[in-house]
Parts: C-alpha cells; structure tokens; sequence
C-alpha cells in the first residue's frame, strides 16, 4: 500500500501541504460504506453519477478501463485507472510543469512516473477506514480538469452514522493559480457540498436503511463480480495481484475477509 501512497503523495520533492482543517460532516449511513466504495468500485461512475458525465465534469463514456484493480495485503486496495478509449487526456494527470519535472527527485525512481503517466485516476482505502482519491476532474462544465488530492477518514458514530473527515492536499511547488484551481474543483465536487459527493452520500444512506430492513437478513450479499477473470495483468509496474479490468470486487472481497477474519479471531489482552 505504501507504494501506491507514494504514488499519490511523492510527485514533489517539496512534499504537500494542507488547505485549511479537514471539512466534516456526518452520514446516516454505516462506515463500511465509504470504504468499500473506494476500495475497489471503480465501476459505479457512469451509473452513480451519470449527470456528471452529462454535464461535462467526466468524460461522456467514463469506463473502469485498464490498469485497473489492485488488491494488497491485510485488507488494502487500491485503483488505477487511464483514460477511456478514445479520450484524450494529458500526460501525469494534468499536473503543471513545476511539478513534472521533479517526479523522478520527488519518487526516487522512474517507476511511479511512468505509470503516473497513463493514469487519470487513483482511488482506495487503507484498512480500514482511511480512503484516498486523486482524480483528473472538472469543477463544472465549463471549466477544464485539474488533478485533486484528497484522503478521508470514515469515522464511526454508531452503526448507522458516521463523521466524514476531508482533507485537501497540493504540492508545494506547484504554482498558487493552480493550487487554487485544484481547491475549487475539490470543494464542488468532493467537499461536503460537492456534487459527486452528495451522490455517493445519498447511495451510502439507501444501503444502510436497506441492510436494516426486513429481508435484509435473508438476503446474501453478492461480490462475484470478476470471479471468471482473475489472471493477474503481466504488464502492471507495481506490487500487488492487479486486475486489467476495473470489473471485478476482488478489492471488496478481501476487504471484508479481513474485517470478518477480526471478528472470528478470540481477542487476547491479558490485562482483561
């Protein structure tokens, strides 16, 4: 997971800094929403938020397209992603000159940038409930894309709220103008009134509520999507067991082995 970290985290020999504290805000919706949404659903966008799509803030046939699906030890995910066939999308996710031209110091290799390269999109969550998204996006349908840094904290209240932490990140050494621009795009899209945001929200609410109804316990929950394509890609640059398709739950499948693995596992404290 620490590789992929530093994917998002090392492009700047300079390092990131924080905008302002995290935004906050509560959920009537289970933790374990936001997590397994991020650790490997790379596939929901062009339903989810298909107006986005519409309006102009994604590509108008966003697809989970190769690299994709990457699934870690103890419970780790993340995704991967290029741009959809046929769209044109810049080299290292739009990010400026200043910071470009020092990935290499910034990474310590060659490896990250040349897979930066290809990439439009990273999303996944740390075990098990810190998540992270850097996204190639737009603010609104007039206005170009830039990259945005984000990572999250779902925190639980009880069992069905949780507290959202949000924090906004941006290299240092990247121009003012552009570390404004990236803030703007992060609020309107997944700050605590963004529209991408209100989107996933209102899905995290309605699987909750459904999970506490009354079939609800008669009901398994399916995660076998990508179960006939599990042959790891070849050409991928980075550890893991990657997937070339971002169809798949194998993210969301070892991710709830390993919380169900803790509830199974007797507790062992002496002092107790």
């Amino acid at each position: 997971m620490r590789w992929y970290l530093d994917l998002m985290m090392k492009k700047s020999p300079t390092g990131l800094e924080a905008w302002g504290a995290p935004q906050r805000w509560v959920i009537d919706a289970n933790w374990k929403t936001g997590a397994d949404n991020f650790v490997g659903d790379g596939y929901h966008t062009v339903m989810t938020h298909r107006s986005m799509c519409e309006l102009g803030l994604l590509p108008p046939d966003n697809v989970a397209v190769s690299p994709a699906h990457v699934s870690l030890s103890g419970g780790h995910g993340a995704g991967v992603l290029g741009a959809p066939p046929g769209i044109p999308a810049p080299p290292y996710m739009g990010y400026p000159e200043e910071v470009v031209s020092g990935l290499s110091e910034g990474y310590g290799d060659d490896v990250h940038g040349e897979l930066l390269k290809r990439t439009m999109f990273i999303h996944g969550n740390v075990f098990p409930n810190l998540s992270f998204l850097n996204a190639f996006i737009a603010k609104d349908g007039e206005s170009m894309p830039v990259p945005i840094l984000t990572l999250r904290q779902w925190r639980p209240l009880d069992a069905a709220r949780m507290e959202v932490w949000s924090w906004f990140f941006v290299e240092r050494n990247a121009p003012e103008e552009f570390k404004q621009q990236s803030f703007e795009t992060y609020v309107r899209t997944f700050g605590v009134g963004g529209v991408f945001e209100q989107d996933d929200a209102e899905i995290f609410q309605a699987i909750t509520k459904g999970t506490r109804g009354e079939l609800a316990g008669g009901v398994e929950l399916n995660l076998e999507m990508g179960l006939d394509n599990l042959a790891p890609d070849p050409t991928w640059l980075g550890p893991g067991r990657p997937l070339a398709s971002g169809y798949a739950e194998q993210n969301q499948r070892e991710y709830w082995k390993q919380y169900f693995d803790y509830l199974a596992t007797p507790r062992r404290d002496e002092n107790v």
